[in-house]
């Protein structure tokens, strides 16, 4: 008697609680989207970076090409150290320099600076090309976004832009 009345009052607790597969597998769950979630965000910040390079190595040789006009007038782009996520297209005839168009970069992608005083190895953050095509300064970008690095290298004879990526 007394066996059945334990297990009556027993029956009549009120359940509550999880069982332990429930546990596990909503442990698992999370586990699964957090690393989906982690991936996606390295996704988005390879093709931001991307694009960015893409967008600053055009940038380049459309200045490049528009100074191939014979015009006399010399394209180019501009760095500014107050803001690592924008530059400017620029156009210099003479001693005048004139703002063409602000560029800027895709979200979460900064220019990273070359060292404590500039935005690039360049000296003063400007880049013309002259009636043949040359820059007047050879020299390397630095874009990044989190961990992900771009260095897009501009070659003085031949105004060849290169790219180099590191933590890919």
């Amino acid at each position: 008697m007394r066996g059945s009345k334990i297990s009556r009052m027993l029956h009549d607790l009120p359940q509550g609680g999880f069982t332990l597969l429930e546990v596990v597998i909503t442990i698992g769950v999370i586990a699964i989207l957090s690393i989906v979630s982690f991936k996606i965000s390295s996704i988005a910040a390879e093709v931001s970076l991307k694009s960015a390079e893409r967008l600053l190595i055009d940038e380049l040789r459309m200045a490049r090409e528009c100074s191939l006009d014979g015009s006399g007038i010399c394209y180019g782009i501009s760095f500014d150290s107050s803001y690592s996520d924008r530059f400017w297209r620029i156009k210099k005839s003479g001693m005048a320099v004139a703002d063409l168009k602000e560029i800027a970069l895709p979200a979460g992608v900064k220019l990273s600076p070359y060292n404590s005083t500039s935005m690039t190895s360049f000296s003063g953050d400007r880049v013309y090309f002259n009636s043949r095509g040359s820059p007047s300064v050879a020299g390397s970008i630095v874009i990044s976004v989190r961990r992900k690095v771009a260095r897009i290298a501009l070659v003085l004879d031949t105004g060849r832009v290169e790219s180099k990526r590191k933590g890919w």
